[in-house]
């Protein structure tokens, strides 16, 4: 079995269970509330949802040797991707409306407002590097932990909350996860980028998110994208 197989051998059982922890953090917030939900979050949340299906079926049709339709689905995401992007930016402006761009607003909006960047980023790298299946195959497993990042943070909010800061559990939590995956392609045989990228943004992220709010400029930031 070559190595990129066993990549994607391996991805078969971490994409749904990415998928487990997106749809079991917005369960009570999202599911349960879907009457009362703007139509925006409904749009943005199956995107994410979608996104999340269609790594698994891209894992699956790679090992199953399905390569036209791999490439098919894949061309898909063309479209896809630039809509979950601009969804994106139309919900952070729908909850800066809602709830005003005070202190606590702006620290919030480190999260969402990153991790569509690092989203779009770690997609576009997935694509300048679709000819080199070890590379790709990773970033596209990055934009993945983006998505599970989401879903874990609702986890901590939502069901355990009693953790004494859910967003820094929750960075904390996927930078784990993320040297996790470095120390298993050292396993394999070599340390590749796309891992060490990642938690190279989570890290970022994470120190955004204790220091942005107090920044005249990102103030500036967050009444720009309120409109």
């Amino acid at each position: 079995m070559s190595r990129a197989t066993t990549v994607f051998q391996q991805t078969a059982y971490l994409f749904p269970l990415m998928l487990l922890g997106v749809v079991v953090g917005f369960w009570p917030t999202y599911f349960m509330a879907l009457p009362s939900t703007r139509l925006s979050f409904h749009v943005h949340g199956s995107f994410m949802l979608l996104w999340m299906g269609a790594l698994i079926v891209q894992a699956t049709l790679f090992r199953t040797r399905q390569m036209v339709w791999h490439r098919r689905v894949g061309k898909a995401s063309y479209v896809l991707v630039p809509l979950m992007v601009v969804l994106g930016f139309v919900v952070i402006r729908d909850v800066l409306v809602r709830d005003g761009i005070g202190p606590e607003a702006r620290q919030r909006l480190t999260v969402p407002l990153f991790a569509i960047l690092q989203f779009a980023l770690t997609y576009v790298l997935a694509i300048c590097y679709r000819r080199q299946t070890q590379l790709h195959a990773r970033y596209m497993i990055a934009t993945g932990l983006v998505l599970l990042y989401a879903g874990t943070l609702r986890i901590f909010l939502n069901w355990i909350p009693w953790v004494g800061n859910p967003p820094n559990a929750n960075f904390i939590l996927l930078e784990i996860l993320t040297i996790a995956l470095i120390l298993n392609d050292r396993r394999l045989g070599a340390i590749r980028a796309p891992f060490v990228v990642t938690l190279a943004l989570f890290l970022c992220h994470h120190a955004l998110y204790w220091t942005a709010a107090d920044w005249g400029w990102w103030e500036s930031v967050a009444v720009l994208l309120r409109g």
